[in-house]
Formats: structure tokens, sequence, C-alpha cells
């Protein structure tokens, strides 16, 4: 039986992915496996459950409030793992799903004006573009033995396997929605100490710094241990930190030798509530680039779930993000600071 404080409430949805990966092997009921769940919040999700299907529709009624603290809490805990979730925890703009934004394209003007003078007018532009919501979906499988241990650690290796997938799923569609071609971008000037702080100092031309009140850096790790050594202030460390006075974090989904600098009050930024479903009865290929879509399939070879005695977990997360102003984000690339020369 699992022992998990009730108050700890991102770490009900590995209680209750656990319970729904069980549910599949074991051909029962989630009644079933709610008495080994030692969490008050869980066992109410696990209950509603029994007959809305999947968790994440909104035909949990009232205790869809449950799922969404859950949720949320479960978010909130992958805010060291993924940009996007950081910035959703502190800094971003957070808005409704399905909604159109009103964007300010060309600022309103204050006057200055002498006494008795008249106050001239000045035309504020908005433009309204829609946020809609994007999938980002991990699937991991484990052996029937896993998903019907509801021990401690299984729920442990269970919860860390599906934090990893959605932080890292999550953070590549992220920046596919909020970079393009026209995202300022470019190489490392060199891989001294002065092209280190000429490459930062390019940054900060590229992101407007005035009035913003959240930045970070975003870089992958071999970005990170280099920075690490260039920081004279000692904030800056392999796994993040500060960089200049700003929060810096590292991301697997940043391609390597980049370093991205964002400005979050200038990105708008929706997000639901975790989807979550299992089988042990499908057909699946176990690749990290599938290739049996429904628009170009390529024949592959399929494992059977039933067969191998597996389940495979399915975590759905539906997101949007936005970007508010154009010179909200820039990035430096090819960057090997502290390599040797011709290396």
């Amino acid at each position: 039986m699992v022992s998990v404080n009730d108050g700890n409430a991102a770490a009900d949805i590995g209680l209750v992915a656990k319970a729904v990966a069980a549910r599949a092997t074991r051909r029962c009921g989630l009644d079933e496996l709610v008495p080994l769940v030692r969490s008050d919040r869980a066992q109410r999700i696990l209950k509603a459950a029994v007959s809305a299907g999947r968790l994440g529709d909104d035909g949990f009624g009232s205790i869809l409030a449950d799922w969404r603290v859950a949720s949320g809490a479960f978010f909130g805990s992958l805010r060291t793992a993924s940009v996007f979730f950081r910035l959703w925890d502190s800094g971003g703009r957070r808005v409704p799903t399905q909604t159109r934004l009103g964007i300010v394209s060309s600022n309103a003007t204050a006057w200055s004006r002498n006494e008795g003078q008249p106050i001239p007018i000045t035309t504020l532009t908005l433009t309204g573009p829609s946020i809609t919501l994007h999938d980002a979906a991990s699937m991991i499988v484990m052996t029937r033995e896993v998903a019907e241990n509801m021990s401690a650690e299984a729920n442990n290796l269970v919860a860390t396997e599906l934090r990893g997938a959605v932080a890292q799923t999550v953070d590549v569609e992220f920046f596919d929605l909020i970079m393009d071609s026209g995202t300022p971008s470019t190489p490392s000037l060199g891989n001294d100490l002065d092209s280190f702080k000429a490459d930062v100092r390019w940054l900060f031309d590229q992101v407007s710094m005035a009035g913003g009140r959240s930045f970070l850096f975003a870089m992958d790790r071999a970005t990170a241990n280099a920075a690490t050594f260039y920081d004279d202030r000692g904030a800056m460390s392999p796994m993040g930190g500060e960089l200049f006075g700003i929060p810096a974090m590292v991301s697997d989904a940043i391609p390597a030798g980049t370093l991205r600098l964002i400005r979050a009050d200038d990105l708008a930024l929706a997000l639901d509530p975790i989807r979550l479903d299992a089988s042990d009865e499908a057909a699946i290929q176990m690749l990290d680039n599938p290739t049996n879509n429904s628009v170009t399939p390529t024949a592959t070879n399929m494992v059977s779930l039933f067969q191998t005695d597996g389940v495979a977990l399915r975590a759905v997360v539906s997101f949007a993000a936005e970007l508010v102003k154009a010179d909200a984000i820039a990035e430096v690339t090819d960057i090997a600071w502290g390599a040797a020369s011709g290396s």
C-alpha cells in the first residue's frame, strides 16, 4: 500500500497513473483499487473516474476540482525540468484556453504639454490572434508487474518517468510555437571569455529589457557547463541557477550549443489539466519516431502489449503559447565557450 500525505497534491498524479495502469492489467474497476491508494484526494478522483472513462474529461462533474488541484501541483513540480512550466509557474501571462487575445501592436503615447494647451490624441492599435490548444502526448510502457505493484517504489518510478516525458515533450512543442524563421538568432562570436560576454550582450540587445519583470535564460546542458566556468558571480551551475542576475535553467529540448533569452512578460500561456489513460491490449511501435500515421504510413514491426505482458500509460497535456511581442525571445547558437581553439 502507498502511504502519501494528502497535502502532497503533486504525488496524486503518480498514484492515479499507477491505478489506471493497474486497472488495465487486472481487468477490474478502479473502485477495486481505491482502497490501495492512501490519499483522500486521489481516492475521490478514482471513484469519480469509474464511470467517466478518461481522466481529464468534464464528465467528472464536481470532482473535476480535485483533478485540477492534482494536475496543477504536478505541473508545478515540473518547473525545474521544463521551460514552459517554469514560465507558467512564474512570469508568463496566464490566459484562458480557446480565447481571442487583445495584443497591443502600437503603444499609446503620453505627451508633455504647457498649461492651457490641448492634449494630443494617439491611436492604440490592437491585434487579436486566437490562442489555440496543442496536444503534447507522451507514452511510457511498463511491465505488468510494475503496473500491478502498488508499492511506493513503483509509484515513484512511474511518476518520475511521467514527469520526464511530459517536461521534454511540452518544451519541444513550446519552442516550436514561439519561434520561427523571424526569431533573432546568431552564431556565437567565439570560445573565450570576451565572446561569452559579447554573446550575452547581443541577447540583451535583441530582447527588450525595458520595463520587464520576468526573464529567463534557457540552454542545453553543455552550454550550462561552459557558462558555469565563465560566471564570475558564482551563481551558475551545470543544473542552472543565475546568469548575470537572470534565472537560468537547462532543458533537454534545446539543441546543443544554444542559449536563449526569454522575456516571460510577453508570453501568453494556457494550460488544461493532464489526461491519462492506459491499455495492455494495444499493438504499438516501440520507437521514438513512429511511422504508422494515417497520412503517409510506413510498414514497421508492432509489439503486442497483450502478448508481452506490458501496459502502456498515455499522458496528454493540452497547452498553448503565443508571443505578445516579437522581441520576447532570441538565441545564440554554435556555442563552444571554453573549447580549445580549432576544436
